[in-house]
């Protein structure tokens, strides 16, 4: 049997949430989702620094930043202003 046994670790909180899935070998993918720019880039950055000192072999291979939206709207961080209530509100 070739399959190997990983796992899928979610964590969620107030600010956010974290989605982990490791395939038993030598792949590990990590999705996190930050509400708050400011709390993001820290968050992110002190996140890749504990798991590349954790898991020493270990090297990121892509990072992509995912664009908030809903339907055809595509809103990057720079698009969205902090604390302001919707028109429709």
């Amino acid at each position: 049997n070739e399959a190997e046994h990983g796992y899928v670790l979610v964590s969620m909180w107030a600010g956010g949430s974290v989605t982990v899935v490791w395939n038993g070998k030598d792949h590990i993918d990590i999705n996190i989702f930050i509400y708050k720019r400011d709390k993001a880039l820290d968050a992110l950055e002190a996140f890749d620094k504990n798991l590349k000192r954790s898991l020493s072999s270990m090297t990121t291979i892509l990072r992509d930043e995912q664009p908030r939206g809903v339907g055809r709207v595509v809103s990057y961080w720079d698009d969205i202003e902090e604390d302001v209530e919707p028109h429709w509100a």
